[in-house]
């Protein structure tokens, strides 16, 4: 799934996430779509993505909700 807008503020902007960069995987599940992207974030308290851009890859942390 590639990133197509951050907005300013927000989490995935926070953890630096940037546009054009392609999410390959979230907590090791590879998305394949916008829909099996949605469903991996669903009720999850820590995100782990898996992050391309061009040939470079790197592991986004990005924490939802505090626990209680």
């Amino acid at each position: 799934m590639i990133v197509a807008k951050v907005e300013e503020g927000r989490k995935a902007c926070v953890a630096k996430i940037r546009p054009f960069e392609t999410i390959t995987h979230v907590n090791g599940a590879p998305v394949t779509d916008v829909a099996a992207f949605e469903k991996l974030i669903e009720d999850q308290q820590e995100l782990r993505w898996s992050v391309r851009r061009m040939t470079r890859g790197r592991i986004v942390v990005i924490h939802l909700r505090e626990s209680d």
